[in-house]
């Protein structure tokens, strides 16, 4: 935590509580259900998973932003163990995990990260979910131990995105584009006077 601004922790502490908050109100909103029916009694309970593995990007450019939407939101759920993998982890990744209450973070990125929070390698434990974006590799990884752990979503990041401005692309997008090397960041200009209609041939 001291290897970072004071300024960008500030700003770590005030996104986490901004998730924090919302995601207190969406487990209020989930609870348990029993009704009595013909012959017995039904409904459901919703508990918390004992481990999660949050898996965040960082080739590239760190991206403490995956840590804080993960690990915030599983301590909130009651996960009693959280874990963090993410490739050569900054300082600001490091202290992303600190503010979010991580239990520990695996140096590690790519299908074998992956690999290691499904089924476990060394210190780190089997989770019982594994979440976070990724590139074509980690999806590819979560496709294959769905089977043997509950996954957040299947699809990968897209291969072209559009940012409809006249200037330059900015800087805050190039993380996005990347996560995925093959990603081709495209810019939209605005016309301020209407293109000549064409019809094919």
């Amino acid at each position: 935590m001291d290897a970072i601004p004071d300024d960008d922790l500030v700003r770590l502490e005030r996104v986490a509580a901004r998730i924090r908050a919302f995601a207190e109100a969406q487990r209020d909103a989930l609870r348990d259900v029993e009704a009595a029916i013909p012959g017995g009694r039904t409904g459901h309970r919703v508990s918390p998973v004992a481990r999660a593995g949050c898996y965040a990007p960082g080739g590239r450019y760190p991206l403490p932003s995956s840590v804080l939407m993960t690990a915030v939101t599983a301590r909130v759920a009651g996960v009693p163990s959280v874990w963090i993998a993410s490739p050569k982890p900054s300082p600001v990744t490091l202290a992303a995990a600190a503010v979010a209450g991580a239990d520990a973070v695996l140096a590690a990125g790519g299908a074998h990260a992956v690999a290691a929070l499904a089924y476990g390698a060394g210190p780190v434990p089997a989770c019982d979910v594994v979440v976070g974006p990724g590139n074509a590799y980690v999806t590819a990884a979560k496709r294959l131990v769905r089977a043997h752990v509950r996954i957040d979503s299947w699809p990968a990041l897209p291969s072209w995105w559009c940012l409809p401005t006249n200037r330059r692309i900015p800087r805050w997008s190039r993380p996005t584009s990347s996560r995925r090397p093959s990603t081709i960041p495209m810019r939209c200009r605005y016309w301020s006077r209407p293109m000549r209609s064409w019809s094919p041939p």
